[in-house]
């Protein structure tokens, strides 16, 4: 997780903000009064900086031991690994503190499940199966995964196979999450069943 404390000289015009690679910069204080969490890609590349007015020369520390890391408004550092950083201003008589949590990417849950048959289905139909997933994010995309060696079919949140033969077959599907964090698969097994030959019914 990266939790970021900024501490000290927090003045009513100052801003204190948060940039992800090109993206605008956003106000620490929007932040901690929306709702969710705020996430980073690993190995992302995240600029913290302030425009803090009062006087002093802003001091950044990394962990709970306080490490030194530089002097200035501005600090870069890439998303790699839970780490704590502490921004200070010098010559301060305050010492407000706004605080946020910003957390890499989570591992992304596979999806809830694929839609499709539930009952056997005659040798010769055709099949399509669609992808539910209740914790559909931004960015998400579906893989279908051959079963038989792991390889990508399909990507897309429908796949249809054609005049299925008779037999057992498993369709497995997985989410690539916007970071590129791929998903356990979710499988479903549809089960083709030879047609009725002449003369099985009166």
């Amino acid at each position: 997780r990266y939790q970021v404390l900024i501490r000290g000289c927090i003045e009513t015009d100052s801003v204190i903000s948060i940039v992800e690679s090109a993206q605008t910069a956003t106000d620490i204080n929007d932040i901690l009064t929306s709702t969710g969490t705020t996430f980073f890609c690993e190995s992302s590349s995240v600029k913290l900086f302030s425009s803090n007015t009062g006087s002093g020369t802003v001091n950044w520390f990394s962990g709970p031991g306080q490490t030194f890391i530089q002097q200035g408004d501005t600090l870069t550092l890439t998303v790699d690994q839970d780490i704590l950083i502490t921004a200070y201003r010098a010559a301060c008589d305050t010492s407000e503190a706004v605080e946020i949590f910003l957390e890499l990417s989570p591992d992304p849950s596979p999806p809830s499940s694929i839609i499709g048959p539930n009952g056997p289905i005659c040798e010769g139909s055709s099949v399509t199966l669609q992808v539910s997933d209740d914790g559909q994010a931004p960015g998400d995309s579906y893989e279908w995964i051959d079963a038989s060696n792991g390889n990508v079919i399909l990507v897309g949140e429908t796949l249809t196979e054609e005049s299925l033969e008779e037999g057992t077959f498993v369709f497995s599907v997985r989410k690539v999450d916007s970071c590129g964090k791929i998903s356990d698969t979710t499988n479903k097994v549809i089960t083709v069943i030879a047609n009725p030959g002449p003369g099985t019914f009166n």
